[in-house]
């Protein structure tokens, strides 16, 4: 669902949470602006890498590379400048319904990524399903722009605040806004893509 949201609507979001002033661009000379304009781009791809989001779901066809690869794998198809993570991978030659006649359960062919490449031993055009970096935020669910101010909000908070208690509850909120966010997300689908995200307690 398509809507007015601006990234910058979304740093000034995180920024509200933070109990900071809202910031005219990410480079206004401004302390909020300095330190929301380093993160932003980072944490961006790695919250859409670990929620596979249906608004950033891409299918396409690969053509292989001119190049075969020196060894190991007989084609290579270059992948998509907009690259974030694969999803699965089939021949475009066997894409029957996989598993328990399912179109969700794709017949996976075997495959390696290396050097911004799928190697594999296919040898026609190859279909992919992959995140994309989505950068048009206005095609982000509302639920999901509330995360992303949260987590935003919750990488900045040391930096703009030194609050380690106000960091702990962004986290907390964040994990449960995420968890809400996933359940929208995946009411859109026939059967789930991915399991809950965990990689932020890792940072604590």
């Amino acid at each position: 669902m398509a809507s007015s949201t601006t990234e910058l609507d979304i740093v000034n979001r995180a920024l509200d949470k933070l109990g900071e002033k809202n910031i005219t661009s990410l480079t206004q000379d401004v302390k909020q602006a300095r330190v929301m304009s380093t993160l932003v781009d980072t944490v961006r791809d790695r919250f859409l890498r670990k929620n596979p989001w249906n608004c950033a779901i891409e299918r396409v066809q690969l053509a292989s590379s001119v190049t075969a690869p020196a060894w190991g794998w007989a084609t290579a198809y270059p992948l998509p400048a907009d690259f974030i993570k694969l999803l699965n991978v089939e021949s475009s030659t066997d894409a029957t319904i996989g598993l328990a006649g399912s179109k969700n359960v794709p017949q996976n062919v075997e495959y390696k990524i290396e050097g911004g490449e799928i190697l594999c031993d296919q040898t026609d055009a190859l279909n992919i399903r992959y995140v994309k970096r989505l950068t048009d935020t206005t095609q982000y669910d509302p639920s999901m722009v509330e995360a992303l101010a949260t987590l935003y909000a919750f990488e900045a908070c040391l930096s703009l605040t030194g609050d380690t208690g106000l960091r702990s509850e962004l986290k907390q909120e964040y994990m449960a806004m995420l968890q809400e966010a996933k359940q929208e997300d995946g009411w859109e689908d026939d059967m789930p893509d991915f399991p809950l995200d965990s990689w932020i307690a890792a940072t604590l």
